[in-house]
């Protein structure tokens, strides 16, 4: 059978069957130095109306806040908006996301720091705080993002459908490659 015969076989199932697609919404904390030990902090937390989920983000206790945070909930997401001083610095510091370990969703930290490191950490309901270390290599944060969107595409039947339409339709895997990132590009966009 040819790749397009199998497809085309596949479409009654596809075309019966109800339309199943999938969103991932991690909760995200932005943390970027605006002066030495000063950092401007925004958290996002996916919500739903006025209903949010029930995650704080916990600073390391250096950190105190230096006005009352802004609040609004924008397009299905609570937003918070800060200024803390972390006297120190944040590195050796714990962070975390209390309430994480009784969801299913994720949270993902970045931390830019004043002289241009970045941090990125992904955290899991497992493994809800890290100990901040200052500094990352573009390997590793490309890992976190990389390990990130593995595991959207492999938990979504969507994708996977996707994909495997892709591998009947395109015979050429250079030219398959060029349209699978050409794809990943314009959801970005």
């Amino acid at each position: 059978m040819t790749r397009l015969g199998a497809l085309l076989a596949a479409l009654p199932v596809l075309l019966t069957t109800p339309g199943y697609a999938h969103e991932i919404r991690p909760a995200y904390l932005d943390m970027r130095e605006t002066a030495p030990d000063e950092f401007a902090v925004v958290w996002k937390v996916p919500a739903q109306g006025d209903m949010r989920l029930g995650l704080y983000a916990s600073l390391p206790k250096p950190c105190i806040e230096k006005a009352e945070p802004a609040r609004s909930i924008v397009d299905r997401a609570y937003l918070e908006r800060r200024t803390v001083a972390c006297s120190g610095g944040l590195r050796g510091g714990e962070i975390g996301i209390n309430g994480l370990k009784s969801t299913m969703t994720e949270a993902l930290v970045r931390i830019e720091y004043e002289n241009g490191d970045t941090e990125v950490v992904r955290l899991v309901p497992d493994a809800p705080s890290f100990v901040v270390a200052g500094a990352q290599t573009s390997l590793e944060v490309a890992q976190t993002y990389s390990s990130l969107g593995v595991d959207h595409i492999l938990s979504g039947l969507d994708h996977l459908l996707f994909v495997l339409a892709l591998m009947l339709l395109i015979r050429d895997r250079g030219m398959l490659v060029k349209t699978i990132t050409a794809f990943s590009a314009a959801i970005r966009t």
